[in-house]
C-alpha cells in the first residue's frame, strides 16, 4: 500500500494499491471504510465501487479520493454535507446487517463537475484544489473552515452553517494556489510565491490573529514555503528543508522554526504532533507544543509519512506500509487492537 492517509480527528486509515484500488481499515461507525458493510476492521478492506484512484484523504468519519480523470468521490458520514453530493442524508443502500445509525456508504462523486488535483478532509468538511489552481470547500462551516465570505450561501438542511456542494474559497480572483492542506477544523494553501494563507478554527492562529477566520488570511512571519501540512495545527517546509509550525494554541500565531540540524524533505501533521522525513528516509516526530524532534526508533527507510490522532503510518519503498501508536479501533491495520510503540507491518499487503 502507498499514499497511506490518517486523520487528526478520527481512527480510520486508508491507502492505495499501485492499481489505484483503495483499502481502508479501523473505525467504521459511519461507513467510512467504504465497503458498504458495518463494523470496524482490523486489516485493510477493499473500498466498494473500485476505480483507479490517484489520491486519498481521511477525515474524522468520512473519506474522499480522486480518480485519474480528476473528479472527487467521497463516502462515510454526511452529517453536514461533507460528501459534497447535495444533501446531508446517509447512503440509500445499506446491507441487511448494517445498524440503523451507520451510513454504509460507498464512493459517490462530488457534485458540480469540478476536477481536482488535490483533496483534503477534516472534521465533517472537505476541500479540494482544482486543476485551475483554485480551492473549493464543502461541509461544516461552524469555524469558518469553508472560507466563504458570503455566509448567505451557507444553509444547512438540518440547520446551522454548511454547504452540501463545493463553494469557492474567498481568494482574490487573480491569485492561483499551488498546494492545499486541510486540518481538523481549518485549512491552508500556498500561493505560487510560497506565501501561506489559512482560514477556519483559530484561523488567525493559523493566519495571524486569534479569532476564527471565515476568509483566508495571510500567515505572518515573511517565510516562503514549499510544502504545507495541517492537523490540529499547521507545519510547513521551506525549499531548503527547514521546518516551521504554528497554531498549537491561541498564542501560537506565527510560524516558529523547528530546532533541528537536519534538512527535511516531507512533513505531516496530526493531533498535537508532527513528523518529518530527512533525505535519507529517517523519521523524526515532535509535539506541536515544544517543537523538539525525536527520531523514530526503527531501522526502516521511509518514503512518506502520515500522522493521525495518536498514531502514525509510514511507507517503505518496495515493502509496504507500517503503522504505530494508538490502535483501539484497529487503525494500525496489523490485525490486532494492541498499541504499538514501534512500526508494525500493515496486514494483507501481499
Amino acid at each position: 500500500l502507498h499514499q497511506v492517509a490518517t486523520s487528526a480527528a478520527g481512527a480510520t486509515t486508508c491507502g492505495l494499491r499501485e492499481s489505484g484500488a483503495a483499502y481502508c481499515w479501523g473505525a467504521n461507525d459511519f461507513g467510512q471504510l467504504g465497503s458498504g458493510l458495518n463494523g470496524s476492521r482490523l486489516e485493510p478492506t477493499a473500498v466498494g465501487r473500485g476505480r483507479g484512484f490517484t489520491a486519498i484523504a481521511v477525515g474524522a468519519a468520512h473519506v474522499c479520493a480522486l480518480d485519474a480523470a480528476g473528479p472527487a468521490l467521497c463516502w462515510g458520514r454526511n452529517l453536514a454535507g461533507a460528501l459534497g453530493r447535495g444533501d446531508t442524508t446517509a447512503a440509500a443502500t445499506c446491507p441487511a446487517d448494517a445498524t440503523a445509525h451507520e451510513a454504509c456508504a460507498v464512493p459517490e462523486e462530488v457534485a458540480g463537475g469540478l476536477r481536482f488535483q488535490a483533496v483534503g478532509a477534516g472534521a465533517d468538511f472537505t476541500c479540494g484544489l482544482t486543476t485551475d489552481a483554485r480551492v473549493h470547500c464543502w461541509g461544516e462551516d461552524f469555524f469558518g473552515q469553508l472560507g466563504v465570505a458570503d455566509t448567505t450561501l451557507l444553509a444547512c438542511p438540518a440547520g446551522g452553517r454548511c454547504s452540501v456542494t463545493p463553494l469557492a474559497v474567498a481568494f482574490p480572483d487573480t491569485l492561483r494556489l499551488a498546494a492545499l492542506a486541510v486540518g481538523s477544523a481549518h485549512a491552508c494553501a500556498l500561493d505560487a510565491a510560497g506565501a501561506a494563507w489559512c482560514w477556519g478554527r483559530q484561523g488567525g492562529v493559523q493566519g495571524g490573529a486569534r479569532a476564527p477566520a471565515a476568509a483566508p488570511a495571510a500567515v505572518g512571519g515573511g517565510v516562503a514555503f514549499a510544502q504545507l501540512a495541517a492537523g490540529s495545527g499547521t507545519c510547513a517546509l521551506t525549499a531548503a528543508g527547514a521546518a516551521y509550525c504554528w497554531g498549537a494554541d491561541a498564542a501560537d500565531t506565527v510560524p516558529r522554526p523547528v530546532a533541528s540540524p537536519y534538512s527535511f524533505r516531507s512533513i505531516a501533521v496530526g493531533a498535537g504532533e508532527a513528523c518529518a522525513l530527512t533525505a535519507t528516509g529517517a523519521a523524526f516526530c515532535w509535539a506541536l507544543a515544544d517543537l523538539a524532534p525525536a527520531q523514530v526508533p526503527a531501522r526502516l527507510v521511509f518514503e512518506r509519512l502520515s500522522v493521525g490522532a495518536g498514531y502514525r503510518c509510514g511507507e517503505v519503498p518496495g515493502i509496504g506500509a507500517y503503522c504505530w501508536g494508538r490502535n483501539d479501533a484497529g487503525q494500525l491495520g496489523d490485525g490486532t487492537r494492541a498499541v504499538r510503540a514501534e512500526p508494525a507491518f500493515v496486514a494483507g499487503q501481499y
